[in-house]
């Protein structure tokens, strides 16, 4: 269990804006264009970033307004979700700073990864369903 927090500043490291719990002015898009769907994964992402570096204002409020679930395209293909984050960090940074966070990323997946398999492996799949509904069921 990993307590994420929404925080723009963090756009040219990673996605940290929750993309479902995101309300954007019509006039926003009329004006910026709108999400480049040669992305499959990380459409949201690239628009994001093209907001922020353009100093469009975010505004954070500390309230849950959306849940999701890991069954998404980014959640379930991360090759490919690595792969569009790292052309997106390209057009907006230095290779060398995108390779950074791009081995950066393998590193906490695989990390990631393996914590879950050996939670598996001590609780069984169904009680760490059970423990993950419970944590998230208190915020």
């Amino acid at each position: 269990y990993k307590k994420l927090t929404a925080n723009h500043e963090m756009l040219l490291e990673y996605m940290s804006i929750f993309h479902p719990s995101t309300f954007i002015k019509k006039e926003i898009y009329e004006r910026e264009g709108y999400y480049d769907t040669f992305f499959k994964s990380a459409a949201d992402y690239d628009f994001l970033v093209k907001l922020f570096i353009k100093k469009k204002r975010f505004v954070y409020y500390p309230m849950t307004i959306s849940i999701f679930n890991n069954q998404g395209i980014s959640s379930k293909n991360f090759t490919l979700s690595l792969k569009e984050n790292y052309v997106i960090n390209t057009k907006h940074k230095s290779i060398f700073k995108s390779k950074l966070i791009y081995f950066k990323m393998i590193i906490e997946h695989h990390y990631f990864e393996i914590r879950k398999r050996v939670l598996i492996f001590i609780l069984g799949k169904e009680k760490l369903g059970t423990l993950k509904a419970h944590l998230y069921s208190k915020k």
